[in-house]
């Protein structure tokens, strides 16, 4: 399990974007609030980072593909005296992401790791669709991920109705549909020091119920790739001397 809690994005531009579907959109908490391309199918993000980063998330998208390049200035390749010349003095690093494609209903979710870089870097990324299809993004967080084990097996999946349903005076029923979205609630079994705290204090006391970016497991065709927020405060339970089981319920934000 993984989750990003503080988006470390600090500018952001696009190559291509409709002007009643700006990419800033990508920066706030609503994945229904869309950013759009200007009638292309593919798109390319330029993102300034600040330091202490390896992860990348995407929701609310209709990209199936993307790339990333991650370059961190301060990571400098020093060339021999006999490659030295005025034009090309040092080089960049350029760690690997590898993405992660995550499906629930007609919108994708995106994830990818790379390597820690505690230094502010540039990351592009390139997000594509359908070539019939204009791209559009939802949400882009970038931030450290904090990694803790898989849920235990007998992991719950569920759905919440946002839509309008009323009873009428003949006994018929009214209903418009809305929202409809995801829920899930497990358990983990973490070492109390440091991870048990880090999940209880640094996640959930600091951010409450604040929507984050999961990946609820790294398991083989179970990304479980969501935006989400806690339903109810995790509960700890100290049943052995060094570890501890959390309790954690989540439901999907839209």
């Amino acid at each position: 399990m993984k989750v990003i809690a503080l988006n470390k994005i600090s500018s952001l531009t696009v190559d291509s974007e409709n002007a009643l579907f700006p990419i800033e959109n990508v920066l706030d908490a609503y994945p229904t609030r869309l950013f759009k391309a200007d009638g292309d199918y593919q798109a390319t993000l330029t993102c300034v980072v600040s330091a202490g980063t390896n992860a990348i998330a995407v929701y609310g998208t209709n990209a199936q593909g993307a790339s990333v390049t991650i370059t961190d200035p301060n990571a400098i390749e020093w060339h021999s005296e006999s490659e030295w010349d005025s034009e090309s003095d040092w080089a960049y690093a350029e760690p690997s992401a590898t993405i992660e494609i995550d499906q629930s209903g007609d919108a994708y979710s995106l994830w990818g790791d790379f390597d820690y870089i505690n230094s502010p870097m540039n990351i592009e990324l390139v997000l594509s669709t359908s070539s019939s299809l204009v791209l559009e993004v939802g949400v882009l967080r970038i931030g450290e991920a904090k990694t803790f084990k898989n849920p235990k097996y007998g992991l719950q999946e569920g759905l919440v109705d946002y839509s309008i349903l009323k009873e009428l005076s003949n006994g018929a029923f009214y209903y418009k549909k809305r929202n409809i979205v995801r829920t899930f609630s497990g358990q983990i079994f973490e070492d109390r020091d440091d991870d048990f705290y880090t999940f209880m204090a640094d996640i959930a006391r600091t951010y409450g119920k604040a929507p984050m970016a999961w990946r609820l497991t790294d398991e083989d065709s179970m990304n479980w790739v969501v935006f989400a927020r806690f339903s109810d405060i995790p509960i700890g339970m100290h049943d052995a001397p060094d570890y501890s089981t959390i309790n954690f319920s989540l439901i999907e934000v839209l």
